[in-house]
């Protein structure tokens, strides 16, 4: 069977399976194959440790439990590495609950996957969340007071101090300030942001938009910019930073 056209830019560069199931790495591999997407394999999180340095790859499926160290911990480590912190990362666990998937998002998972299944619902996930990572705006600068969001690099800076913000963390402030002072729903930020993929709930825009605000406190000029709207969803006040300089 002759190899569809790459459905995407991102993946030129291979996707990363981290998972020590050869069975799980064969179906993924098989899956990605069809949709002309290269990846490579890692059994342990040294050897992801290596290929995620020497590749940079487009996109991580990673387990979360692993030889030589959990896939929290990977996530984690690579979340605050200047250098790897844009890599999507979407987690393939088979714990379910609700803490242990807020935890995968607090700690900065673009998404997850719970095992078992589907190749056609791991490849939906996946090209969700690599067309965040090649899509493109007319406007490259936004610029308020302190507060700079340059879409080319994906870079924020405060008071010309970098933030360093993952994928979907940076389209969620990216959309939230193009529509300053508009409340936003969870709906229409999962529809935006996640491609209308509804397998993602509310907790996923909760648990991003908490992680975003952490990030933001860092910089007490922009703490309050990301405002809660009690039963509606979220807005962006630039009036905020204003006020505060």
């Amino acid at each position: 069977m002759p190899q569809r056209k790459k459905s995407t830019d991102s993946a030129s560069k291979p996707i990363l399976v981290v998972d020590d199931e050869e069975s799980i790495f064969y179906m993924v591999q098989r899956a990605l194959n069809n949709e002309g997407m290269p990846c490579r394999h890692a059994t342990d999180i040294y050897r992801a440790q290596s290929i995620i340095l020497q590749q940079r790859p487009s996109l991580i499926l990673l387990d979360w439990m692993l030889p030589g160290g959990s896939g929290i911990e990977l996530l984690r480590e690579l979340r605050q590495n200047n250098e790897m912190h844009h890599i999507p990362i979407i987690m393939l666990t088979v714990h379910d609950s609700e803490a242990n998937i807020v935890q995968a998002l607090n700690e900065g998972a673009d998404d997850y996957i719970c095992k078992p299944f589907s190749p056609r619902e791991m490849i939906s996930r996946i090209l969700a969340v690599l067309r965040r990572t090649d899509s493109h705006s007319h406007q490259s600068l936004l610029v308020c007071g302190p507060l700079v969001l340059n879409h080319d690099n994906r870079q924020v800076t405060i008071n010309e101090h970098p933030i360093k913000l993952t994928l979907t963390e940076f389209d969620l402030l990216w959309y939230l300030a193009l529509h300053d002072e508009r409340v936003l729903t969870r709906h229409q930020l999962l529809s935006e942001i996640w491609s209308g993929n509804y397998d993602i709930d509310e907790r996923t825009v909760d648990a991003n938009i908490r992680r975003l605000r952490r990030r933001l406190r860092s910089q007490p000029d922009c703490s309050g910019v990301v405002q809660t709207i009690y039963g509606v969803g979220y807005r962006f006040s630039k009036a905020t930073i204003e006020r505060s300089v």
